[in-house]
């Protein structure tokens, strides 16, 4: 369901990362960054990724030293046009990004949810409302923790909704994991769709070196560093790029990943399970809403009005 990305000043990231992001969610990409004149400026492209690639790497070159936003789309909501293609301009002083489904706008056959939100809330805030931590807390019980936006200012002001929704890795934070690897299916909310014409598993994985920048670009506009002080950043070159996660066979990226010996997203599918399995145990399975108490005679939990119904059909 797309990805959004803060692209922090200093960090080129790699092409195949990038081509990573295009290939999982291809319905148009786009930067926001700022010029020389401290505008607002946005790229957009629904043709190619050689084209958004070129243009990357020309805005880097000449404005790396400013943040950047960047947005690779899967269409769930409106048209597949330039016009509900990421970024956003909000006004003069700020754009933004958007990841997830919002349910709480009005509906659209032309437009985005995420083009709807901005026609019909964020465009009439007051100026520097990106800045305002009681105007995020609004935004953030408006569109739910599934859901992330990201904000730039032409200041070089960044801020987040549901930061930690997302995470921070090579200096930059992503909305989610969709940069790692080209995946055989497309997010759609949570729901996975195969695409067409692959294989059931995944494509071959990347290195972890490969998703650091060329030192072909450290003429004044950085390199991609990886910051180990900051938290999420963790990556030990002790735990080698050859580990892959024990249950979809997806390669492993940190630390936490390397010590688990499975993926980000395995993980969280287990403990959603376990979660789930923890409910189903303690819910009564004939009516599947009230606790029930484990019945060794029936093998199932059963609550009590359950039971007092069973109990009654069988003396009846």
């Amino acid at each position: 369901m797309c990805i959004a990305i803060l692209n922090t000043k200093g960090t080129t990231l790699k092409k195949q990362l990038l081509n990573n992001c295009w290939e999982n969610n291809g319905d148009g990409a786009g930067i926001l960054y700022i010029d020389n004149y401290n505008q607002l400026q946005t790229f957009k492209t629904l043709d190619s990724f050689d084209e958004f690639y070129e243009n990357y790497i020309s805005i880097k070159q000449t404005f790396g030293k400013r943040n950047i936003l960047l947005h690779f789309r899967i269409s769930t909501h409106g048209v597949i046009n330039r016009d509900n293609c990421h970024p956003f301009i909000v006004d003069d002083n700020v754009g933004f990004i958007h990841n997830g489904m919002i349910s709480s706008v009005p509906g659209s056959a032309q437009y985005s949810d995420t083009n709807m939100l901005n026609r019909t809330l964020l465009q009439k805030l007051k100026p520097g409302f990106d800045q305002d931590d009681d105007v995020l807390d609004f935004l953030m019980e408006l569109i739910g923790t599934g859901n992330k936006l990201v904000f730039l200012n032409k200041e070089n002001e960044w801020s987040i909704v549901n930061e930690t929704a997302g995470h921070w890795n090579l200096g930059c934070w992503f909305s989610n994991d969709s940069y790692k690897q080209v995946n055989n299916w497309y997010d759609f909310g949570g729901v996975k769709k195969q695409k067409k014409g692959s294989r059931v598993g995944f494509s071959p994985q990347y290195n972890h070196s490969d998703f650091y920048s060329d030192s072909a670009y450290n003429d004044g506009y950085g390199t991609a560093t990886l910051d180990t002080t900051k938290e999420g950043l963790s990556w030990d070159d002790d735990y080698g790029s050859d580990l892959i996660c024990k249950d979809c066979d997806t390669r492993l990226y940190g630390m936490n990943e390397a010590d688990r010996g499975t993926c980000d997203f395995c993980d969280r599918y287990e403990k959603d399970e376990k979660k789930m399995k923890k409910e189903r145990e303690a819910m009564c399975d004939s009516c599947n809403w009230h606790d029930g108490e484990y019945k060794q005679e029936w093998d199932a939990h059963i609550c009590d009005e359950c039971m007092d119904a069973l109990n009654g059909e069988l003396g009846a």
